[in-house]
């Protein structure tokens, strides 16, 4: 049953890593090959999801992989929801454009700072959904 779940917040990722928003992200951010990566990771995870799902009950190994995948695929999706609340947020602020980048920079989110942390983490993210998907190999 939690595969299930699993299964379901995998293609969610999937989907909103495909969105207009996250391939902005991509390209203001200079991740946009991290981000196609982790869609890439996560869409191979979620194939082997529905073969693992039905040897789990026969094989620890495959139920301790499971494990190890829903704690990084869950952390993962986390990650891509701060990443998309807060490009939300930043897109939703209107008003002309001198006046936006004053705010911006005077701001005490400084978004550059945001962007390379968010950068550091997507990078961070991607190695260890790569790392659990070979696992499975």
């Amino acid at each position: 049953m939690a595969e299930a779940i699993l299964f379901g917040v995998a293609h969610k990722m999937i989907e909103n890593l495909g969105s207009q928003i996250f391939q902005e992200i991509g390209s203001l951010w200079g991740i946009k090959d991290e981000l196609q990566n982790i869609k890439s990771v996560v869409s191979r995870i979620q194939a082997v999801l529905q073969d693992a799902a039905e040897q789990q009950n026969h094989n620890h190994q495959v139920r301790d992989w499971l494990e190890k995948l829903k704690d990084v695929v869950y952390d993962a999706d986390d990650l891509l929801g701060e990443v998309f609340t807060e490009a939300s947020r930043r897109r939703a602020k209107s008003g002309n454009k001198i006046k936006k980048e004053v705010r911006t920079f005077f701001s005490s989110s400084n978004q550059v700072a945001f962007r390379i942390e968010m950068s550091g983490k997507i990078k961070a993210m991607r190695k260890k959904l790569d790392a659990v998907a070979k696992e499975n190999r």
